[in-house]
């Protein structure tokens, strides 16, 4: 059996509009300025994203958080899913695979959002941060924890469009394919085995690679 552990922002859906609205809603409301490029905010663990990108003082990220994480659940059904992925996840559990997905969001929303846009049925599993850690390579540990029994003994490959994504896997002895269609500039996905450059793309990179 071959399985994939998906990444959800960014690979599965454009969330950036939605994560962006809901920094500048939380920054507003913390009477902090607004970075000139927010784009490095999709895909780091939540609490690095804010100190990191936004430049929230440690202090306050928890407040800050919180603003954001309730402007986001408000709007998570604005939140687009990429064109291609819907087709992409139809044939790959038509030809047997196990599909999961593997998100540093906090588990709690991606779960809603994953609902919300219809995309429940084609994953067996998810996993995503929590209030302990939001790192990719204990999120993987998650996940891989949670595949159904008859995926016992198969060799996962993670999809994402970051960095964390191909260092989680790694950390895991995963291989790792890039999703060129997201928020990592190119760069990141120096690490990965692949480049897939569409969603579109996905069905084939992945067999291939399952079949090196």
């Amino acid at each position: 059996m071959s399985v994939a552990l998906i990444d959800l922002d960014g690979t599965l859906i454009d969330s950036g509009p939605v994560i962006f609205n809901a920094a500048r809603h939380a920054l507003a409301l913390a009477g902090l300025p607004e970075p000139a490029d927010m784009r490095p905010f999709v895909g780091p663990p939540l609490p690095i994203g804010m100190q990191t990108v936004l430049g929230v003082p440690p202090e306050r990220v928890d407040a800050v958080i919180a603003d954001y994480r309730a402007h986001q659940e408000a709007h998570l059904g604005d939140t687009p899913v990429y064109e291609g992925i819907v087709e992409a996840c139809t044939e790959l559990r038509q030809r047997g695979w196990t599909l999961a997905v593997a998100t540093s969001k906090f588990e709690v929303i991606a779960r809603r959002t994953i609902d919300v846009l219809g995309l429940a049925p084609y994953f067996d599993a998810i996993a995503g941060g929590d209030e302990v850690s939001a790192e990719k390579p204990v999120v993987i540990a998650r996940v891989l924890e949670r595949l159904p029994a008859e995926a016992a003994g198969a060799a996962p490959i993670m999809v994402g469009d970051r960095c964390y994504d191909m260092e989680g896997a790694a950390a895991h002895g995963l291989r790792s394919v890039f999703a060129a269609w997201g928020y990592g500039p190119r760069e990141e996905g120096a690490a990965a085995d692949v480049v897939a450059e569409r969603p579109q793309d996905l069905v084939r990179v992945l067999t291939e690679l399952a079949g090196a």
